[in-house]
């Protein structure tokens, strides 16, 4: 049942035609220009992202700090998980079951690493991050340059995760949406293919007792 479901969403996702959103394409002072443009940006995605799957690769540290207060924004509908780090490891919008995720966490390694790795058509772009400032992003030259950066780090994480997913389903029969970290999936690799004795878990009062006794 997994994989034509799975087959049937990706192809809609193809036909999904990308949009970026850039600053000065919502006026000429930085911060309210960014402030449109996240609004922008998560009206549309609020609408356009209804049941997918959503992936950041860093969703823990970076991107989910960036999103979450236009998230609030748009709904209140919102559920997230952290970590001990206080890292986040989901963002669920209930409302319009949109389910993000962070990739880093599942295939820990940095993209340009992964492009190499699942030999993806299109690599992880390269962008001076040291040269970036407020001038340089109200110029028009920069801006192309930011986009086809953009553009190529979104093209390349999609091919990998298209391709790790694939390989997923078919050697192991995993669902790649199913798992929230590389530990999550190996544990489910392990104990859907391989193991045979089942796992006995203690009733909470007795696992919280031996926690306590260490």
């Amino acid at each position: 049942k997994i994989m034509p479901d799975w087959k049937q969403r990706r192809n809609k996702l193809n036909n999904k035609k990308s949009v970026m959103y850039y600053i000065t394409d919502f006026g000429k002072s930085l911060k309210p220009s960014s402030d449109k443009m996240m609004k922008e940006f998560m009206k549309d995605f609020i609408q356009n992202a209804s049941g997918y799957y959503i992936y950041c690769h860093n969703l823990g540290a970076f991107d989910g700090y960036l999103l979450l207060k236009d998230l609030y924004g748009s709904t209140d509908n919102i559920k997230f998980l952290m970590d001990g780090q206080k890292k986040f490891i989901s963002i669920d919008v209930i409302s319009n079951k949109i389910r993000l995720r962070d990739s880093l966490r599942i295939l820990p390694s940095s993209l340009d690493s992964l492009s190499k790795l699942f030999d993806v058509p299109i690599k992880k772009g390269y962008l001076d991050h040291e040269k970036v400032d407020k001038f340089c992003l109200l110029n028009n030259e920069f801006k192309q340059e930011v986009l086809d950066y953009l553009e190529k780090d979104l093209s390349s994480l999609l091919s990998i995760l298209v391709k790790a997913s694939e390989s997923l389903l078919e050697n192991y029969k995993i669902d790649f949406t199913k798992c929230y970290s590389a530990s999550s999936m190996a544990m489910k690799i392990y104990r859907t293919n391989f193991m045979k004795d089942p796992v006995h878990i203690l009733p909470p009062h007795v696992d919280k007792g031996v926690r306590e006794s260490y």
